[in-house]
């Protein structure tokens, strides 16, 4: 009740104190949402007499925002979420946070700023939260389980990391020698030194982009996470700074538009730990083509890139998923009561097992989901040749998406010899609709995606090899307006053997973990969702996912899922 008071004064205050200042404007915007899982287990390797074969979850929440603007310079935006888990009643089960807050503003003809949360990112090398493994080519029935993580999480789809702190941005016009400029600046706090002992961290930067004509423009990125020494007792310091540049070149040749984009850089990272101190150094380089045709609706790039091994960005190495994290669902299962590890199904609902904090070390991985890029373009001890291709049909029939990388390690991980690296990816989606003349839209996807990682060598751990695939299939049918089925398939195929490293608190290998893997994953889902606008709607269907493990090293098993969600967006 005291939580429930406080919020109550919260937003009285905001109202009042809009008041004060003459509100020109004062509206309240949100999010509510209802959701209901009921879960069944299923043993498939024995007779499974100690897990609970059934479980039932859910909740229902309200993002309550008051939005205020007190005048054409300033903007306020405040938000509470009110959230009742199913199974907590007389209030019992009902949490309150503040989730947003920031001030919005402009100061004199250009210079706009926000302080508070702040959702922001630079280059990929710098600052950028890097989709999740198997989000790519996710059929319609899947995406609104992800969809919902990502918005509790803050993953927007530009990429962004959710900041606290303020960032500021201008522009300048010019009459000759260049166009416009733009800069943005930013502080962020990263570690509270009164929350845990360690020394407070921020993160400081920006960049500057300089449009020279619509030929020819430039890009300069800096970025620094450090800590402040007195802010707390520890002597234990942190410092990444990272700098890049590069340049870009635009030009038409008859249909084609063909674009040149760069970047460059190098990093440093300091890190003290008790008496001892250890830095290191390295570089990146990227540089990509790209044609593009309007008329025939094609694009095709091909880029080359280099990033060193001893690389090292925070902003842009840090993964949204935790994998040395266990799910919340039949998290132990079998008579053993083994930890079950993380499946397509836990990637895809679970928000218990991302990250949402920038990390100083580079984080585990299951090379399962993706071993080329693990780490984003930011992936360091890699040497690519990148290719892709979209096109769009004249009628919007058909759309093609086809890419591929050939990899390889600059150097070799406890041995001369160097991994390589070979992906191939693919979707087709077919508008059916568009074929038959339907008024009512009917869409089939055909996605795969196959990795291939090597090494040879006259030893054992020198002798590596893992292949991973994947298919998915989708289809959405609108069989009356405002109404539509749903079905999703995904495959998930690993097998092979790899050599997992495990790293000192300098991020230095120690030792390698040698592993063997055979599995399978399979998905399933069928639907019928009803759309009340384009932002709001119900959502009923049915879920399959089992894993089989060909090694015996873990038990299968199967878990079957029926969900009922709501949402609605004012």
């Amino acid at each position: 009740m005291k939580h429930l008071i406080a919020i109550i004064l919260t937003l009285s205050s905001l109202s009042f104190y809009a008041q004060k200042l003459d509100v020109k404007e004062t509206w309240v915007s949100g999010r509510a949402r209802s959701i209901m899982y009921t879960d069944i287990y299923e043993n498939q390797t024995q007779e499974d007499t100690v897990t609970a074969g059934r479980l039932n979850s859910g909740h229902t929440l309200l993002d309550l925002a008051l939005n205020v603007k007190p005048s054409d310079r300033m903007f306020i935006h405040g938000m509470i979420r009110f959230r009742n888990d199913h199974g907590g009643f007389w209030g019992s089960g009902v949490t309150f946070d503040a989730r947003y807050l920031y001030l919005r503003g402009l100061i004199g003809k250009g210079f706009r700023y926000q302080v508070g949360d702040v959702q922001y990112k630079l280059t990929p090398y710098t600052m950028f939260n890097t989709d999740e493994e198997t989000s790519r080519h996710e059929p319609t029935v899947f995406g609104w389980m992800r969809e919902m993580n990502q918005y509790d999480l803050f993953f927007d789809q530009e990429n962004t990391w959710r900041q606290q702190g303020v960032t500021g941005d201008f522009s300048l016009e010019f009459k000759e020698f260049a166009k416009e400029l733009d800069v943005t600046l930013f502080t962020t706090r990263l570690n509270s030194s009164a929350e845990n002992g360690f020394l407070d961290r921020l993160q400081a930067g920006g960049s500057a982009y300089l449009k020279q004509s619509d030929l020819l423009d430039f890009r300069l990125t800096y970025i620094n996470a450090f800590d402040i020494l007195g802010t707390s007792g520890s002597t234990d310091t942190y410092n990444n700074p990272v700098v890049t540049g590069g340049f870009g070149l635009h030009t038409d040749a008859g249909d084609w538009r063909i674009d040149l984009n760069t970047e460059f850089g190098r990093s440093e990272e300091r890190r003290t730990i008790g008496e001892e101190s250890h830095s290191m150094e390295d570089y990146f380089q990227d540089v990509a083509v790209v044609l593009s045709n309007d008329d025939n609706k094609l694009n095709v790039s091909l880029g080359y890139q280099e990033v060193g091994p001893d690389f090292r960005s925070i902003g842009a190495q840090t993964k949204r998923i935790a994998f040395q994290s266990a799910p919340l669902a039949f998290q132990r299962y079998g008579n053993e009561q083994n930890l079950r590890q993380l499946g397509m199904l836990d990637i895809l609902r679970d928000a218990s097992v991302y990250n949402v904090e920038l990390q100083t070390q580079l984080m585990p991985y299951d090379p399962t989901y993706g071993n080329a890029q693990p780490y984003g373009q930011a992936t360091p001890n890699r040497r690519n040749v990148l290719v892709g291709l979209e096109w769009t049909s004249s009628d919007m029939l058909l759309e093609a998406e086809v890419d591929g990388i050939i990899g390889q390690e600059i150097i070799g991980t406890g041995t001369e010899e160097l991994r390589s690296f070979n992906t191939a990816n693919a979707a087709l989606t077919g508008n059916i609709h568009e074929a038959l003349d339907w008024e009512k839209g009917v869409s089939l996807t055909i996605a795969g995606w196959m990795e291939q990682t090597s090494r040879d060598g006259e030893s054992d751990f020198e002798d590596v090899g893992l292949d991973n695939m994947m298919y998915s299939l989708g289809l959405d049918i609108e069989v009356v307006e405002n109404l539509e089925l749903l079905t999703g398939y995904r495959m998930w195929m690993s097998s092979g053997n790899e050599q997992r490293a495990r790293l000192d608190q300098f991020g230095d290998i120690i030792t390698f973990q040698p592993f063997d893997l055979d599995s399978e994953q399979q998905l399933f889902a069928a639907g019928v969702r009803y759309n009340f606008n384009d932002r709001s709607f119900i959502n009923a269907q049915w879920t399959n996912y089992s894993f089989v493990d060909n090694l015996g090293t873990a038990e299968d098993y199967n878990i079957s899922d029926f969900s009922i969600i709501y949402r609605m967006i004012f």
